[in-house]
């Protein structure tokens, strides 16, 4: 009906589409106009709540001032997501894999 070759659907802890890296979930979608549905393990044991990140928190992570493993890790974990599902890789695993390489490329890029 929307005329989209590649989408997704997850559920966030607000209906976002951020995965809680200490939690299950499911991605729905479709890929190449195939449907698809997938559970995605939890990235960590930790059950920290993704509202303890706040916006301000962002630039200084990124930047590699600090470190939040949890919040690095919901980054990840939703990157991985979202590639999957717009055929960036194969499978999870590699689509994980490609999230994380962008994320420890990110200050090698030239800034806009």
């Amino acid at each position: 009906m929307l005329e989209q070759p590649n989408l997704a659907v997850l559920k966030g802890g607000g209906g976002e589409f951020e995965r809680h890296p200490g939690k299950a979930a499911e991605l729905y979608g479709l890929r190449g106009q195939t449907p698809f549905e997938i559970t995605l393990p939890p990235h960590v044991s930790e059950k920290s709540r993704l509202s303890s990140a706040s916006f301000a928190n962002l630039t200084p992570i990124w930047q590699e001032q600090t470190t939040d493993a949890f919040a690095e890790a919901s980054i990840a974990a939703t990157t991985g997501a979202a590639l999957y599902a717009i055929g960036a890789a194969d499978t999870l695993p590699a689509a994980e894999a490609l999230a994380q390489d962008l994320w420890q490329s990110r200050l090698l890029a030239p800034a806009a």
